[in-house]
Protein backbone atom coordinates (compact mmCIF):
# COMPACT_ATOMS: atom_id res chain seq x y z
CA UNK A 1 0.00 0.00 0.00
CA UNK A 2 2.07 2.63 -1.11
CA UNK A 3 1.06 6.65 -0.31
CA UNK A 4 4.48 8.12 -1.86
CA UNK A 5 5.68 9.24 2.19
CA UNK A 6 8.65 8.01 3.21
CA UNK A 7 7.29 4.92 5.30
CA UNK A 8 5.22 2.94 2.26
CA UNK A 9 8.95 4.01 -0.12
CA UNK A 10 10.64 2.34 2.56
CA UNK A 11 8.30 -0.97 2.91
CA UNK A 12 8.18 -0.85 -1.11
CA UNK A 13 11.83 -0.79 -1.75
CA UNK A 14 12.11 -3.17 1.09
CA UNK A 15 9.62 -5.67 -0.45
CA UNK A 16 11.28 -5.81 -3.79
CA UNK A 17 14.50 -6.06 -2.51
CA UNK A 18 13.70 -9.23 -0.23
CA UNK A 19 10.59 -10.59 -2.94
CA UNK A 20 11.86 -9.64 -6.52
CA UNK A 21 9.92 -7.32 -8.40
CA UNK A 22 7.71 -9.36 -10.15
CA UNK A 23 5.84 -10.79 -6.63
CA UNK A 24 5.22 -7.20 -5.24
CA UNK A 25 1.92 -5.09 -6.88
CA UNK A 26 2.04 -1.52 -5.27
CA UNK A 27 -1.48 -0.04 -4.60
CA UNK A 28 -1.85 3.77 -4.72
CA UNK A 29 -5.32 5.49 -4.06
CA UNK A 30 -5.63 9.10 -4.90
CA UNK A 31 -8.47 10.62 -3.10
CA UNK A 32 -8.08 13.77 -4.82
CA UNK A 33 -8.86 15.42 -1.85
CA UNK A 34 -5.64 17.79 -1.71
CA UNK A 35 -5.75 19.12 -5.33
CA UNK A 36 -2.49 19.12 -7.32
CA UNK A 37 -0.49 17.29 -4.11
CA UNK A 38 -2.61 14.49 -5.02
CA UNK A 39 -1.63 14.14 -8.37
CA UNK A 40 1.61 14.81 -7.53
CA UNK A 41 1.55 12.55 -5.00
CA UNK A 42 0.44 10.20 -7.78
CA UNK A 43 2.89 10.97 -10.33
CA UNK A 44 5.71 10.09 -7.84
CA UNK A 45 4.09 6.85 -6.97
CA UNK A 46 4.28 6.10 -10.61
CA UNK A 47 7.85 7.19 -11.38
CA UNK A 48 9.21 5.39 -8.26
CA UNK A 49 7.26 2.02 -9.41
CA UNK A 50 8.85 2.58 -12.84
CA UNK A 51 12.37 3.07 -11.28
CA UNK A 52 11.94 -0.04 -9.28
CA UNK A 53 10.53 -2.53 -11.89
CA UNK A 54 7.15 -2.88 -9.50
CA UNK A 55 3.86 -3.42 -10.72
CA UNK A 56 1.03 -0.17 -9.75
CA UNK A 57 -2.00 -0.45 -9.73
CA UNK A 58 -3.84 3.16 -9.32
CA UNK A 59 -7.43 3.27 -7.76
CA UNK A 60 -9.40 7.06 -7.77
CA UNK A 61 -11.57 7.32 -4.58
CA UNK A 62 -14.52 9.51 -4.13
CA UNK A 63 -15.47 9.57 -0.03
CA UNK A 64 -18.81 11.19 1.37
CA UNK A 65 -19.04 14.51 2.49
CA UNK A 66 -19.57 13.77 6.04
CA UNK A 67 -18.42 11.73 8.49
CA UNK A 68 -14.66 10.48 9.74
CA UNK A 69 -12.86 11.49 6.76
CA UNK A 70 -9.41 9.68 8.05
CA UNK A 71 -11.42 6.61 9.20
CA UNK A 72 -13.43 7.01 5.91
CA UNK A 73 -10.65 6.76 3.75
CA UNK A 74 -8.87 3.82 5.80
CA UNK A 75 -11.87 1.59 5.29
CA UNK A 76 -11.80 2.08 1.91
CA UNK A 77 -7.89 1.89 1.31
CA UNK A 78 -8.21 -1.56 2.93
CA UNK A 79 -11.31 -2.46 0.73
CA UNK A 80 -9.54 -1.52 -2.47
CA UNK A 81 -6.35 -3.65 -1.26
CA UNK A 82 -8.65 -6.60 -0.56
CA UNK A 83 -9.56 -6.44 -3.93
CA UNK A 84 -5.96 -5.88 -5.59
CA UNK A 85 -4.85 -8.43 -3.50
CA UNK A 86 -7.48 -10.96 -5.35
CA UNK A 87 -6.84 -9.61 -8.69
CA UNK A 88 -3.11 -10.18 -8.46
CA UNK A 89 -2.85 -13.54 -6.65
CA UNK A 90 -1.12 -11.61 -3.66
CA UNK A 91 -0.71 -13.61 -0.24
CA UNK A 92 -0.27 -10.49 1.70
CA UNK A 93 -1.48 -7.11 2.06
CA UNK A 94 1.83 -5.28 3.68
CA UNK A 95 1.09 -2.04 5.32
CA UNK A 96 3.97 0.80 6.29
CA UNK A 97 2.77 1.74 9.87
CA UNK A 98 5.71 2.39 11.93
CA UNK A 99 7.03 2.38 15.68
CA UNK A 100 5.97 6.04 15.58
CA UNK A 101 2.53 5.00 14.31
CA UNK A 102 1.73 2.18 16.93
CA UNK A 103 2.98 4.88 19.99
CA UNK A 104 0.94 7.55 18.55
CA UNK A 105 -2.24 4.99 18.51
CA UNK A 106 -1.89 4.26 22.04
CA UNK A 107 -1.63 7.30 23.49
CA UNK A 108 -4.80 8.47 21.31
CA UNK A 109 -6.26 5.72 22.57
CA UNK A 110 -5.08 5.77 26.55
CA UNK A 111 -6.95 9.36 25.99
CA UNK A 112 -10.35 8.49 24.64
CA UNK A 113 -11.43 4.40 25.72
CA UNK A 114 -10.21 3.50 29.21
CA UNK A 115 -8.82 -0.05 30.15
CA UNK A 116 -5.77 -2.63 29.38
CA UNK A 117 -7.00 -2.90 25.60
CA UNK A 118 -6.21 0.80 25.31
CA UNK A 119 -2.17 -0.35 25.91
CA UNK A 120 -1.93 -2.80 22.91
CA UNK A 121 -1.82 -0.59 20.26
CA UNK A 122 -1.31 -2.39 16.70
CA UNK A 123 -1.31 -6.56 16.08
CA UNK A 124 2.03 -7.03 13.79
CA UNK A 125 -0.17 -9.08 11.79
CA UNK A 126 -4.02 -9.66 11.42
CA UNK A 127 -5.56 -11.69 8.97
CA UNK A 128 -3.42 -11.22 5.27
CA UNK A 129 -2.17 -7.61 6.26
CA UNK A 130 1.26 -7.12 8.36
CA UNK A 131 3.13 -4.34 9.60
CA UNK A 132 6.72 -5.34 9.01
CA UNK A 133 7.97 -1.45 9.94
CA UNK A 134 6.68 -1.60 13.16
CA UNK A 135 9.97 -1.47 15.05
CA UNK A 136 11.63 0.87 13.06
CA UNK A 137 11.12 4.89 13.80
CA UNK A 138 9.35 7.39 10.61
CA UNK A 139 12.94 9.17 11.23
CA UNK A 140 15.25 5.75 10.98
CA UNK A 141 13.16 5.20 7.58
CA UNK A 142 13.51 8.16 6.40
CA UNK A 143 17.00 8.27 7.03
CA UNK A 144 17.56 5.14 5.19
CA UNK A 145 15.51 6.10 2.05
CA UNK A 146 18.02 9.03 2.03
CA UNK A 147 20.59 6.69 1.87
CA UNK A 148 19.22 4.38 -0.75
CA UNK A 149 18.90 7.43 -2.92
CA UNK A 150 14.71 7.15 -2.31
CA UNK A 151 12.65 10.49 -3.04
CA UNK A 152 9.50 10.34 -0.87
CA UNK A 153 6.71 12.95 -0.38
CA UNK A 154 5.54 14.77 2.33
CA UNK A 155 1.49 15.17 3.49
CA UNK A 156 0.89 18.14 4.75
CA UNK A 157 -2.70 17.41 6.51
CA UNK A 158 -0.08 15.52 8.76
CA UNK A 159 0.14 18.54 11.08
CA UNK A 160 -3.53 19.22 10.25
CA UNK A 161 -4.96 20.04 14.10
CA UNK A 162 -8.38 18.84 12.93
CA UNK A 163 -7.07 15.45 13.06
CA UNK A 164 -6.93 13.80 16.33
CA UNK A 165 -3.56 11.98 15.19
CA UNK A 166 -1.63 15.02 14.83
CA UNK A 167 -2.51 15.99 18.75
CA UNK A 168 -1.06 12.20 19.58
CA UNK A 169 2.16 12.86 17.23
CA UNK A 170 3.01 16.35 19.01
CA UNK A 171 2.35 14.73 22.59
CA UNK A 172 4.67 11.70 21.42
CA UNK A 173 6.84 14.38 20.34
CA UNK A 174 6.59 16.15 24.26
CA UNK A 175 7.81 12.69 25.29
CA UNK A 176 10.82 12.66 23.26
CA UNK A 177 11.39 15.70 25.23
CA UNK A 178 10.77 14.54 28.69
CA UNK A 179 12.81 10.70 27.94
CA UNK A 180 15.09 10.28 24.47
CA UNK A 181 13.43 6.64 24.86
CA UNK A 182 9.93 7.39 25.49
CA UNK A 183 8.75 5.47 22.68
CA UNK A 184 10.73 2.46 23.05
CA UNK A 185 9.49 2.07 26.74
CA UNK A 186 5.96 2.77 25.35
CA UNK A 187 5.67 0.03 22.69
CA UNK A 188 8.45 -2.46 24.83
CA UNK A 189 5.37 -2.21 27.69
CA UNK A 190 2.27 -2.75 25.11
CA UNK A 191 4.72 -5.82 23.69
CA UNK A 192 4.67 -7.25 27.24
CA UNK A 193 1.26 -6.68 27.43
CA UNK A 194 0.08 -8.34 24.39
CA UNK A 195 1.40 -11.54 25.79
CA UNK A 196 -0.41 -10.99 28.93
CA UNK A 197 -3.85 -10.22 27.46
CA UNK A 198 -3.48 -13.40 25.38
CA UNK A 199 -3.00 -15.58 27.99
CA UNK A 200 -5.50 -13.35 30.10
CA UNK A 201 -7.84 -13.99 27.32
CA UNK A 202 -7.77 -17.60 27.14
CA UNK A 203 -8.13 -18.02 31.48
CA UNK A 204 -11.19 -15.59 30.79
CA UNK A 205 -12.45 -17.86 27.64
CA UNK A 206 -12.33 -21.08 30.30
CA UNK A 207 -14.05 -19.70 33.34
CA UNK A 208 -17.13 -18.53 31.31
CA UNK A 209 -17.04 -21.67 28.99
CA UNK A 210 -17.29 -23.89 32.34
CA UNK A 211 -19.51 -21.21 34.35
CA UNK A 212 -22.22 -20.34 31.37
CA UNK A 213 -25.88 -22.05 31.89
CA UNK A 214 -27.29 -24.63 29.33
CA UNK A 215 -27.73 -22.91 25.86
CA UNK A 216 -24.95 -20.66 26.33
CA UNK A 217 -26.62 -17.38 26.89
CA UNK A 218 -27.13 -17.57 30.68
CA UNK A 219 -24.88 -17.04 33.69
CA UNK A 220 -25.36 -17.99 37.03
CA UNK A 221 -23.95 -15.36 39.84
CA UNK A 222 -22.75 -17.54 41.78
CA UNK A 223 -19.90 -18.81 39.46
CA UNK A 224 -19.21 -15.04 39.64
CA UNK A 225 -19.20 -15.16 43.38
CA UNK A 226 -16.69 -17.78 43.61
CA UNK A 227 -13.88 -15.76 41.44
CA UNK A 228 -11.34 -13.20 42.59
CA UNK A 229 -13.21 -10.12 42.02
CA UNK A 230 -11.03 -9.17 38.90
CA UNK A 231 -11.24 -12.27 37.10
CA UNK A 232 -15.17 -11.93 37.61
CA UNK A 233 -15.21 -8.56 36.52
CA UNK A 234 -13.19 -9.69 33.32
CA UNK A 235 -15.68 -12.52 32.93
CA UNK A 236 -19.22 -10.60 32.86
CA UNK A 237 -17.61 -8.28 30.57
CA UNK A 238 -16.73 -11.47 28.10
CA UNK A 239 -20.17 -12.63 28.73
CA UNK A 240 -21.94 -9.67 28.16
CA UNK A 241 -19.67 -8.76 24.70
CA UNK A 242 -20.47 -12.24 22.97
CA UNK A 243 -24.52 -11.13 24.00
CA UNK A 244 -24.48 -7.90 22.06
CA UNK A 245 -21.47 -8.82 19.52
CA UNK A 246 -20.22 -4.39 20.70
CA UNK A 247 -17.41 -3.74 23.04
CA UNK A 248 -18.84 -3.47 26.70
CA UNK A 249 -16.34 -2.24 29.08
CA UNK A 250 -18.71 -0.94 31.33
CA UNK A 251 -19.75 -4.34 32.23
CA UNK A 252 -16.69 -5.13 34.30
CA UNK A 253 -17.43 -1.85 37.05
CA UNK A 254 -20.98 -3.06 37.25
CA UNK A 255 -20.23 -6.35 38.92
CA UNK A 256 -20.87 -5.56 42.67
CA UNK A 257 -24.35 -4.09 41.45
CA UNK A 258 -25.24 -7.34 39.59
CA UNK A 259 -23.86 -9.87 42.34
CA UNK A 260 -25.89 -7.85 44.69
CA UNK A 261 -29.34 -7.88 42.84
CA UNK A 262 -28.75 -11.85 42.80
CA UNK A 263 -28.12 -12.35 46.18
CA UNK A 264 -31.19 -9.79 46.86
CA UNK A 265 -33.33 -12.72 44.90
CA UNK A 266 -36.22 -11.64 42.44
CA UNK A 267 -36.02 -9.63 39.30
CA UNK A 268 -34.00 -6.84 38.25
CA UNK A 269 -32.57 -4.77 35.40
CA UNK A 270 -29.18 -3.07 35.62
CA UNK A 271 -28.38 -0.86 32.68
CA UNK A 272 -25.30 -0.06 31.72
CA UNK A 273 -23.53 1.77 28.77
CA UNK A 274 -24.47 -0.80 25.55
CA UNK A 275 -26.58 -2.66 27.27
CA UNK A 276 -29.71 -4.24 30.04
CA UNK A 277 -28.36 -6.99 32.06
CA UNK A 278 -31.19 -8.71 33.89
CA UNK A 279 -30.33 -10.55 36.95
CA UNK A 280 -33.81 -13.28 37.65
CA UNK A 281 -33.23 -15.26 40.83
CA UNK A 282 -29.77 -15.47 40.69
CA UNK A 283 -29.45 -16.32 37.17
CA UNK A 284 -27.74 -13.10 34.72
CA UNK A 285 -28.52 -12.79 31.00
CA UNK A 286 -28.41 -10.06 28.78
CA UNK A 287 -31.88 -8.50 27.74
CA UNK A 288 -33.05 -7.15 24.29
CA UNK A 289 -33.68 -3.44 24.12
CA UNK A 290 -37.25 -4.15 24.95
CA UNK A 291 -38.00 -7.36 26.40
CA UNK A 292 -41.61 -6.62 26.68
CA UNK A 293 -41.42 -7.36 22.46
CA UNK A 294 -41.00 -10.89 21.81
CA UNK A 295 -38.22 -11.15 18.79
CA UNK A 296 -40.08 -10.91 14.71
CA UNK A 297 -39.77 -14.31 13.22
CA UNK A 298 -36.81 -15.44 10.84
CA UNK A 299 -37.82 -14.71 7.38
CA UNK A 300 -39.16 -17.30 5.27
CA UNK A 301 -36.92 -19.56 2.89
CA UNK A 302 -36.88 -18.30 -0.43
CA UNK A 303 -35.53 -19.63 -3.79
CA UNK A 304 -32.82 -17.85 -5.70
CA UNK A 305 -33.16 -18.36 -9.16
CA UNK A 306 -30.62 -17.02 -11.93
CA UNK A 307 -30.99 -14.80 -12.43
CA UNK A 308 -32.98 -13.23 -9.73
CA UNK A 309 -33.25 -11.57 -6.75
CA UNK A 310 -34.64 -12.23 -3.26
CA UNK A 311 -35.48 -10.33 -0.51
CA UNK A 312 -35.06 -12.19 2.89
CA UNK A 313 -35.63 -9.51 6.10
CA UNK A 314 -33.54 -6.60 5.93
CA UNK A 315 -31.08 -8.10 3.16
CA UNK A 316 -31.74 -8.30 -1.04
CA UNK A 317 -29.58 -10.91 -2.06
CA UNK A 318 -29.11 -11.03 -6.04
CA UNK A 319 -27.95 -14.03 -8.54
CA UNK A 320 -26.27 -13.44 -11.98
CA UNK A 321 -23.76 -15.29 -14.53
CA UNK A 322 -20.90 -13.49 -15.01
CA UNK A 323 -17.58 -15.15 -16.69
CA UNK A 324 -15.34 -16.88 -13.74
CA UNK A 325 -12.33 -14.26 -13.85
CA UNK A 326 -15.03 -11.59 -11.97
CA UNK A 327 -13.87 -10.23 -9.47
CA UNK A 328 -15.91 -10.28 -6.14
CA UNK A 329 -15.93 -7.47 -3.97
CA UNK A 330 -16.35 -7.76 0.14
CA UNK A 331 -19.95 -8.13 -0.53
CA UNK A 332 -20.79 -10.68 -3.02
CA UNK A 333 -19.44 -13.90 -3.30
CA UNK A 334 -18.45 -16.17 -6.38
CA UNK A 335 -19.87 -19.54 -7.35
CA UNK A 336 -17.92 -21.78 -9.61
CA UNK A 337 -18.02 -25.37 -11.06
CA UNK A 338 -21.15 -27.60 -9.54
CA UNK A 339 -22.17 -24.81 -7.13
CA UNK A 340 -22.81 -22.82 -10.15
CA UNK A 341 -25.39 -25.43 -11.45
CA UNK A 342 -26.74 -26.18 -7.80
CA UNK A 343 -30.14 -24.56 -6.91
CA UNK A 344 -30.06 -22.13 -4.63
CA UNK A 345 -31.75 -21.65 -1.29
CA UNK A 346 -31.79 -18.43 1.18
CA UNK A 347 -32.75 -19.60 4.50
CA UNK A 348 -32.35 -18.48 8.14
CA UNK A 349 -30.09 -20.43 10.30
CA UNK A 350 -31.25 -23.58 11.96
CA UNK A 351 -30.37 -26.05 15.17
CA UNK A 352 -27.16 -27.56 14.03
CA UNK A 353 -25.75 -26.18 11.01
CA UNK A 354 -22.70 -26.33 10.04
CA UNK A 355 -19.89 -24.21 7.20
CA UNK A 356 -16.08 -24.69 6.41
CA UNK A 357 -15.67 -20.79 6.47
CA UNK A 358 -12.83 -19.59 4.23
CA UNK A 359 -9.30 -19.50 6.74
CA UNK A 360 -10.29 -21.68 9.68
CA UNK A 361 -9.25 -25.52 7.83
CA UNK A 362 -11.95 -27.09 9.25
CA UNK A 363 -15.99 -26.75 9.88
CA UNK A 364 -17.72 -24.98 12.38
CA UNK A 365 -21.11 -24.47 13.79
CA UNK A 366 -23.13 -21.23 12.21
CA UNK A 367 -23.60 -20.75 16.00
CA UNK A 368 -20.45 -20.82 17.09
CA UNK A 369 -19.55 -18.00 14.55
CA UNK A 370 -22.30 -16.36 15.58
CA UNK A 371 -20.83 -15.97 19.26
CA UNK A 372 -17.12 -16.23 17.65
CA UNK A 373 -16.74 -17.87 21.54
CA UNK A 374 -15.20 -21.68 20.98
CA UNK A 375 -12.76 -20.16 18.31
CA UNK A 376 -9.43 -20.19 19.66
CA UNK A 377 -8.20 -16.65 20.29
CA UNK A 378 -5.15 -16.48 18.26
CA UNK A 379 -7.34 -17.35 14.91
CA UNK A 380 -10.22 -14.60 15.57
CA UNK A 381 -7.91 -11.91 13.67
CA UNK A 382 -7.48 -14.19 10.56
CA UNK A 383 -11.49 -15.63 10.36
CA UNK A 384 -13.76 -13.96 8.05
CA UNK A 385 -16.02 -12.53 10.59
CA UNK A 386 -17.11 -8.96 10.48
CA UNK A 387 -18.06 -8.90 14.00
CA UNK A 388 -19.61 -10.74 16.85
CA UNK A 389 -23.17 -10.79 15.67
CA UNK A 390 -26.00 -10.08 18.43
CA UNK A 391 -28.83 -12.61 19.50
CA UNK A 392 -31.42 -10.68 18.93
CA UNK A 393 -30.44 -10.23 15.03
CA UNK A 394 -28.71 -14.04 14.16
CA UNK A 395 -32.23 -15.54 13.27
CA UNK A 396 -32.31 -12.65 10.50
CA UNK A 397 -29.12 -13.26 8.93
CA UNK A 398 -29.00 -15.32 5.50
CA UNK A 399 -27.66 -18.53 4.77
CA UNK A 400 -26.78 -19.11 1.19
CA UNK A 401 -27.30 -22.40 0.57
CA UNK A 402 -25.95 -24.17 -2.84
CA UNK A 403 -27.70 -27.41 -2.79
CA UNK A 404 -27.29 -29.04 1.09
CA UNK A 405 -24.19 -26.80 1.29
CA UNK A 406 -23.81 -23.12 2.92
CA UNK A 407 -21.51 -21.80 0.65
CA UNK A 408 -22.16 -17.72 2.21
CA UNK A 409 -24.08 -16.29 5.45
CA UNK A 410 -23.29 -12.35 4.34
CA UNK A 411 -22.37 -10.37 6.79
CA UNK A 412 -20.56 -13.62 8.84
CA UNK A 413 -18.52 -16.05 6.57
CA UNK A 414 -17.95 -17.11 3.03
CA UNK A 415 -17.10 -21.01 2.55
CA UNK A 416 -13.44 -22.46 2.62
CA UNK A 417 -14.40 -23.78 -0.97
CA UNK A 418 -15.15 -20.42 -2.70
CA UNK A 419 -12.57 -19.50 -5.01
CA UNK A 420 -10.35 -16.96 -5.22
CA UNK A 421 -10.13 -15.58 -8.42
CA UNK A 422 -7.19 -17.23 -10.09
CA UNK A 423 -8.32 -18.14 -13.36
CA UNK A 424 -6.45 -17.64 -16.62
CA UNK A 425 -7.65 -14.38 -18.27
CA UNK A 426 -8.60 -16.18 -21.17
CA UNK A 427 -11.11 -18.24 -18.59
CA UNK A 428 -14.61 -18.28 -20.50
CA UNK A 429 -15.69 -20.81 -17.55
CA UNK A 430 -19.12 -19.50 -16.23
CA UNK A 431 -19.97 -18.51 -12.72
CA UNK A 432 -22.29 -17.03 -10.50
CA UNK A 433 -22.16 -13.93 -9.04
CA UNK A 434 -24.22 -13.77 -5.33
CA UNK A 435 -24.91 -10.04 -4.12
CA UNK A 436 -25.64 -8.78 -0.93
CA UNK A 437 -27.02 -5.67 0.11
CA UNK A 438 -28.91 -4.38 3.06
CA UNK A 439 -32.50 -3.67 1.82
Amino acid sequence: MLSGGGDSVALLALAKSVCGPDSVVALHVNYGLRGEDSAADQRHCEQLCEELGVTLQVERATLPESGNLQELARDERYRLAEVAARRHNCETIAVAHNADDRAETILYRLAASPGRRALLGMPRSRGNVVRPLLDFTREELREWCAGQGLAWREDATNADPRFARTHARAALAELRELHPVAIDNILRTADELAVENEALGEIVDGLLAGALAEGGDRLPATALDGMAPPLAALVLREFVEQATGAPAPAARGALERVLGAAQSGGSRTIEIEGAKLLVEYGVISVAASDRDEPPAPPPEPASLSLPGEVVFGEWRIAAATVDATTEPGAHHMLLTGERATAPLLVRPRRPGDRMRPRGLGGSKSLQDLMVDRKIPRAQRDSLPVDRKIPRAQRDSLPVVCAGDEIVWVPGLAKGELAPLPRHAATSSELAVLLTAKPV
